[in-house]
């Protein structure tokens, strides 16, 4: 196949940038400059460049030019010219031909990797050949075009100040997938979707294999007891972990919005003023909660023989927090920047390694010693340490779509205030569930360590029936956030739609099986057929309500990643705190002896239920959720939130405003 570069298509895109220069005129008879194309001096600064590279890629992007068969490759072009310009060395290499009096050369090679096909030259910034005449390529490298989005595989490497790199390579050389350049914004919303979906459904069902495996060996190793205490020291360690999240949240929809609107700088920018924030609250919450163990456990009312098995893993888990919470940050900002295969690997690294190093640390095998239940938090935190290196390696490596830099880095505290006024109340929605589920621990507690038991291995089956529906959630939240940042809200409510449809066809398989054979999944953690007996009634009630979560996970991710973070916080509060909650001491009975700081509190009995009662408020909660943001999403004021402070965000924020 050969594609025509039209010289005059071309010319147009120029010449409009020239005249944005009030009649500038080209130096190089063969073409103009890059600075020229971007209508920008030739001592502009990184602001300047990202500001005219946004107003030029947003102008001829496929998306508003679906008509225009040459879009893609004046966006390819821009794409080209733009990386040349934005890495320090190129430029100066680049300036040094423009010196020189080389003729400047625009675009990327297009070539099988076999060379050019214009008689041995790159072709020059108009698509034009050295002799003046229009550039036909042929056999160029594989494109996706507007209807499937463009995606670029690089072919040769151009070196600096000769041709400018393809989009599918990373600056200094190294090559890059071409997935991680794939334009969200346009093309089909279903196929980009999955796009992001199953590496993020994948890692997600990794997670919730790796922590039922560690529930396994906790049971058939330890007993009932070790499950309980593993359950209760899960449900205080997922508290410390939520008190971060939010700002990953907000990172997460600062760096979608900033791609989306095609300012790479300041998705950059972002993300590394995220780590140092995220990561100081991260080594500041797990260390108070190794010094707290103890008291958290005993807070819960838990039996002595419960926190005599937990104590020491739930100290070591909130170390693997740590440990966590680069990989989940370093991960975020991956993923919402379009690059889900990258954390999937990751994962996919992690995974293996706390697999394998669980068991032997628990139990002491080889000359390893024997740590027990703490064996496998222990994993857990060396693992993270290097899942989360491979994402760093990516994000400073420049193989991923962004690359950050540390050097000359200081605190930017009007962005790192708006991402916090952003991520607080993600936080807050965050802390509310896990808080819920420590008193719902504690509510269950006086039921005996069978029905705790039940309990724990009810939330992690229920892990399972949500299997890939947090992937899903959050590939809709990318999409949402990068067509927002594009300015199409239409399609970022489409992205929605697309992934309610995909998890609730995930979710009809998986459901159906645990409600079919019950016994089967829950054998796999313990034989005790009392366990079993309670745990099967606990999922037959939940069930119903497993549909709705993945629902509402969808519905919560999108919101968020959306900059409103407030709505889901306040849904949240009002059908956990307004419902979930009351409910639960309402039909299991326990409202008659439940008191607040010593003083009998008059709640009535509405059932008897016993602990089934706890279940039932939990799926009454989740139907009072999506009562509530169905209609908020079709109303659509999430649309019309912003995250990067507006037209003037970049100043706002703490970013030099080109001139």
């Amino acid at each position: 196949m050969s594609t025509t570069i039209s010289e005059q298509a071309l010319r147009s895109l120029v010449g409009e940038t020239l005249e944005s220069q009030n009649g500038r005129s080209s130096k190089h008879a063969q073409g103009p400059s890059y600075y020229e194309v971007f209508g920008v001096n030739e001592d502009a600064d990184s602001d300047g460049l990202a500001q005219a590279y946004g107003q030029l890629r947003q102008r001829y992007h496929p998306g508003e030019n679906p008509q225009d068969p040459l879009a893609a490759e004046i966006v390819r072009y821009l794409d080209s010219a733009y990386a040349v310009l934005i890495d320090p060395e190129r430029r100066h290499a680049y300036d040094v031909s423009l010196t020189n009096g080389h003729s400047p050369i625009g675009a990327a090679r297009y070539t099988n990797g076999a060379g050019s096909r214009t008689n041995g030259a790159a072709v020059d910034g108009a698509y034009r050949g050295p002799n003046g005449h229009t550039a036909v390529i042929t056999e160029p490298s594989r494109a996706q075009f507007p209807d499937e989005g463009v995606v670029v595989e690089a072919g040769d490497h151009p070196t600096p100040g000769t041709a400018a790199p393809e989009a599918g390579a990373a600056a200094g050389g190294r090559r890059r997938r071409a997935s991680v350049d794939r334009d969200l914004t346009t093309g089909s919303i279903a196929k980009n979707l999955w796009f992001l979906a199953w590496p993020q459904m994948v890692s997600g069902s990794l997670t919730t294999l790796d922590t039922i495996l560690d529930l396994i060996w906790a049971g058939r190793g330890f007993g009932t007891r070790a499950i309980a205490g593993l359950g209760a020291a899960q449900s205080w360690s997922q508290l410390v972990m939520t008190a971060r999240m939010g700002l990953d949240t907000s990172t997460r929809a600062m760096v979608a919005r900033a791609v989306g609107a095609g300012d790479m700088p300041l998705a950059n920018h972002v993300a590394v003023q995220s780590f140092g924030l995220s990561g100081g609250v991260s080594i500041f919450v797990a260390a108070l909660g190794i010094v707290f163990t103890d008291f958290l456990l005993r807070l819960l009312g838990v039996s002595e023989g419960v926190v005599a098995q937990g104590a020491n893993y739930m100290r070591w888990q909130f170390v693997a927090s740590g440990t966590m919470a680069f990989m989940f940050m370093s991960g975020s900002v991956l993923q919402a920047a379009g690059d889900t295969l990258t954390p999937m690997k990751a994962q996919i690294v992690t995974r293996i390694i706390h697999f394998v190093l669980s068991p032997v640390l628990m139990f002491g095998w080889g000359f390893f010693p024997d740590w027990g239940l703490a064996g496998a938090a222990i994993a857990n935190a060396l693992a993270q340490i290097a899942g989360a290196g491979m994402n760093f390696y990516a994000l400073f490596a420049g193989t991923s779509r962004l690359r950050l830099s540390l050097q000359g880095y200081r605190p930017d505290w009007p962005l790192l205030g708006r991402m916090v006024r952003i991520g607080a109340p993600a936080s807050v929605t965050g802390m509310e569930r896990a808080l819920a589920q420590v008193i719902l621990v504690g509510l269950v507690t006086p039921f005996g360590d069978t029905a705790l038991a039940a309990y724990s291995l009810t939330s992690r089956t229920q892990m399972i029936a949500n299997m890939g529906s947090m992937g899903v959630g959050q590939a809709a939240g990318i999409m949402v956030g990068q067509n927002l940042g594009a300015k199409k809200p239409e399609r970022a409510k489409s992205a929605v739609l697309w992934a309610m449809g995909y998890v609730t066809s995930v979710q009809s398989v998986l459901i159906g099986l645990i409600v079919l054979f019950p016994a089967f999944f829950l054998s796999v953690f313990s034989n005790d057929a009392e366990l079993i007996q309670n745990a099967t009634a606990w999922l037959h009630i939940q069930a119903v309500g497993f549909f709705g979560m993945a629902i509402g996970m969808v519905f919560q991710q999108s919101f968020n990643t959306a900059g409103d973070t407030m709505v889901p916080m306040l849904v949240t509060l009002a059908s956990i705190w307004g419902v979930q909650q009351p409910l639960a001491l309402m039909l299991s009975g326990a409202a008659a002896d439940w008191t607040l700081f010593g003083w009998a509190v008059p709640i009535p009995t509405v059932a008897n239920l016993g602990q089934y009662g706890i279940a039932w408020a939990i799926v009454l909660a989740i139907g009072v959720r999506l009562l509530i943001y169905f209609p908020y999403f079709i109303w659509g004021p999430w649309t019309k939130k912003q995250v990067l402070g507006g037209p003037g965000g970049r100043g706002a924020m703490g970013m030099r405003s080109a001139r």
